[in-house]
């Protein structure tokens, strides 16, 4: 084992064992949760996230001026880059028309039946929210379900928001979505989450995407 794997389960071990079910944020509904338990991979990037991040405004040009930071290969333009895909969720070509951290090439792209996982990454009680790009680039509208994965807790997948995905609007950002990173926690500090993005209805025709995963911390400036 290399000193940074040996490292990286220290905090990936660390950041789960403040976990615990039987102390739930009284904030999250028990009815939010799918019933699902799924794993998530853990890339160079899980590491480097248990620390305050490098944040910009990158949404200002949309009135949005809180800070945020790229969730590990959420622009998706270095292919899938840790997470694991199902279903027939791929990494396509066609970026997110707003463009929030440049001109891109490539998003997520979701058909019927298929989900997305990134990989895990750390957060504490000042990450409350996340927003994300979704787009439609075929001829129907899908519906696209957002959740929070929780790693070290059983049944660890909550709904953040099911997301309409309208062919009239080929691309959007999401609202504000509840990140809950207390959840399942005896005390504060760093823990590991991950994004989930499944597909729930997709008409013969669809084709939604997701682009820019951008996490929000209240940071200390």
């Amino acid at each position: 084992m290399t000193k940074w794997q040996k490292s990286t389960m220290l905090a990936v071990v660390a950041a789960c064992a403040v976990a615990a079910p039987a102390h739930a944020d009284e904030t999250a509904d028990a009815g939010e949760f799918t019933g699902q338990t799924v794993a998530v991979q853990s890339t160079d990037e899980t590491r480097e996230t248990c620390k305050d991040p490098e944040v910009a405004p990158l949404l200002q040009g949309f009135k949005d001026r809180d800070f945020y930071f790229v969730a590990p290969g959420g622009d998706f333009e270095n292919g899938a880059d840790g997470w694991q895909l199902e279903g027939g969720a791929a990494i396509a070509r066609g970026s997110s028309a707003f463009a929030p951290l440049g001109s891109g090439q490539h998003s997520l792209q979701l058909r019927a039946g298929s989900a997305a996982t990134s990989p895990a990454f750390c957060v504490d009680e000042r990450y409350p929210r996340f927003r994300v790009t979704v787009g439609q680039l075929g001829v129907k509208k899908a519906k696209v379900r957002v959740s929070v994965v929780y790693p070290g807790l059983a049944k660890n997948v909550r709904t953040a928001a099911d997301v309409d995905v309208d062919d009239k609007q080929r691309w959007r950002l999401s609202k504000r979505l509840d990140l809950q990173p207390t959840y399942g926690l005896k005390r504060g500090g760093w823990r590991l989450v991950a994004l989930r993005f499944e597909v729930l209805k997709d008409e013969a025709g669809g084709d939604a995407r997701i682009d820019d995963v951008l996490v929000d911390p209240r940071m200390r400036y």
